[in-house]
């Protein structure tokens, strides 16, 4: 009987050595979990904008240090909040790209107007969604004539006239002189009420 005692405090003594460093670290965490929520809320989940990779990049990259940690010590199972904090991170950039894709389409309804008419013409369906996309960085490949410096001329009006940008925080840069020209002469006129 004093045997079994004996191994049943031993027994005790290791759980306790083995469970408390994990507890340590969700509490050293408990505050970061709390702030990423909340980011994560005001960022991504209540956000009716464009959600660019830039600004993914800048929330995962800030708490990847936990996410390791978290992950590294197997306490997913062990707090829902940690859970959820894995979850929404592994799940990022589908979660980002279907609210992007929302936006696009909701954003192309609210300024069709706009979009119909581009110096007497109307874009079609992909120029539409190249100029919405809200990118840091964006590279759209087409062949000639098919409508380049149009949609350069449409962006630029939306800039201007749907986000608030002035004319002169805009630069467009051009490889060809034809180009330039067309470029210059389509933003001047989309442009001349500014």
């Amino acid at each position: 009987m004093g045997l079994f005692l004996i191994m049943v405090s031993f027994i005790s003594i290791g759980a306790y050595i083995l469970l408390k460093p994990k507890d340590d670290l969700l509490i050293k965490y408990e505050n970061e979990l709390s702030h990423f929520s909340k980011e994560y809320y005001e960022r991504i989940s209540c956000n009716s904008s464009y959600i660019t990779h830039d600004q993914i990049d800048w929330l995962t990259q800030s708490y990847k240090h936990m996410y390791n940690a978290l992950n590294k010590q197997k306490l997913i199972k062990k707090s829902s909040s940690v859970s959820q904090f894995v979850d929404a991170l592994k799940n990022i950039e589908i979660t980002v790209s279907e609210m992007n894709r929302r936006f696009i389409k909701d954003e192309i309804d609210r300024c069709s107007v706009l979009f119909d008419n581009i110096d007497g013409r109307s874009l079609d369906r992909q120029q539409r969604e190249a100029v919405v996309n809200q990118e840091i960085n964006q590279l759209v490949l087409a062949g000639a004539g098919s409508g380049k410096t149009l949609t350069i001329a449409a962006k630029t009006k939306y800039l201007v006239d749907e986000l608030s940008y002035k004319p002169q925080e805009i630069l467009l840069v051009s490889f060809t002189k034809k180009s330039r020209k067309k470029c210059k002469n389509e933003s001047k006129t989309n442009l001349k009420s500014k």
